[in-house]
């Protein structure tokens, strides 16, 4: 069973050792996506992932990668890759393009689960400090 978040109080997750085996890292239902609660939830390793038609779900599965702007490092062979490619890669230049871009429909995939709640307020986490991009771009500009 998993906890319902209360969107009228302070963000609060549960311990994130509660998130359920199956499926993998499910924490808590409810709650708002407010930068304050993006934050707290981020902070401690949990994220929101569901359908726009679906209540807020907030995850944490196992095992999951975790990159920081200190830690991230570039294999020698993707650097090599991207020195040969026509691609252009840059951070924190289009945050909101960029979002655009992943909330797009994928070949042979429906919908997507970056809804308009998303798309407010992510950038209001990048405006404050606490979001970051990292974009490829071809020869045109995409």
């Amino acid at each position: 069973m998993i906890d319902w978040l209360d969107d009228f109080t302070a963000p609060e997750f549960p311990a994130t050792n509660k998130a359920l085996l199956d499926p993998n890292g499910l924490l808590a239902a409810g709650g708002i996506l407010s930068p304050a609660w993006l934050d707290s939830a981020y902070r401690i390793g949990v994220f929101p992932w569901n359908d726009p038609e679906e209540t807020r779900m907030w995850w944490t599965p196992t095992p999951r990668a975790v990159i920081t702007p200190d830690s991230f490092r570039i294999p020698k062979r993707l650097a090599r890759e991207v020195r040969h490619s026509r691609l252009r890669i840059t951070s924190n230049t289009s945050f909101e393009r960029t979002m655009q871009g992943c909330a797009e429909a994928r070949s042979g995939k429906e919908g997507t689960w970056i809804d308009n709640e998303i798309m407010t307020n992510y950038p209001r986490l990048y405006h404050s400090g606490r979001a970051f991009s990292v974009e490829a771009w071809d020869e045109r500009g995409h």
